[in-house]
Formats: C-alpha cells, structure tokens, sequence
C-alpha cells in the first residue's frame, strides 16, 4: 500500500519534520518519504524506532498504565517520534529539535488516525 499521500504533508507542512517511515514489527519500513535520508538510512532509523517501541511495550504493564500512544526522544539537535498505529505498524519521524513539537504530534496523531483507517480495510 502507497502512504505517501498522508506522510508527505507530515514533512513539507513547514514544521520541521526531515523523515517519515511507516515501519512494520520487524522494523521493516512499509513506506517512507524524507527530504535528506536514502532509503538505508531511513531503514536503520526505522527499525531502531521499532526496537524502542517494542523494549518500552515490554517494560510498561499495559493494563496498569494503558497503551503506548507516543514515544518522544530529544537530542541536543533533533527530535525522534515513535507513534503506534496498530500493535504491527508504528509510524517515526524525525524532526528538528525544538521546533513545533505540538503542531507535529498534531498532525501525526492525525495522520494515524487516517493510517488505521487504511489499515482497517
């Protein structure tokens, strides 16, 4: 399934988003649109976004503290976005840092809901 129609607006919107994978459980990315990765790059980046998401699912009990609904990582110069779209698929981004972090998770939590959507059919 093409998804660049919904990840494509994620990183020209003007926010700063540099790279967005859809990724399966494995860390295989489904697909991707970036402005400065190749697809290596993104597939490594992916894939470790995916390991994170797995690592923390493991260590928070779910039924005492609910699913995860967002992972959120800062470094000194960019900002990472792990956003779970089913318990299979997650979508990643990469941003720059401290640049319009509500308006991305904004607009990513909404390109989720469009994703589950897609999923669903």
């Amino acid at each position: 399934m093409p998804f660049k129609h919904l990840l494509t607006p994620l990183v020209e919107n003007g926010q700063g988003v540099s790279c967005a994978i859809i990724a399966d459980w494995d860390g295989e990315a489904v697909d991707w649109f970036s402005c400065w990765a190749e697809m290596d790059d993104l597939k490594i980046f992916g894939a470790h976004q995916g390991i994170l998401l797995s690592h923390f699912r493991r260590c928070l009990n779910a039924n005492r503290f609910g699913a995860i609904e967002e992972i959120a990582i800062r470094a000194e110069n960019v900002d990472w976005f792990v956003f779970p779209i089913t318990t299979e698929y997650y979508l990643a981004l990469c941003a720059e840092s401290d640049r319009f972090s509500a308006l991305i998770r904004q607009a990513a939590r909404h390109c989720v809901e469009e994703l589950r959507l897609e999923f669903e059919v």
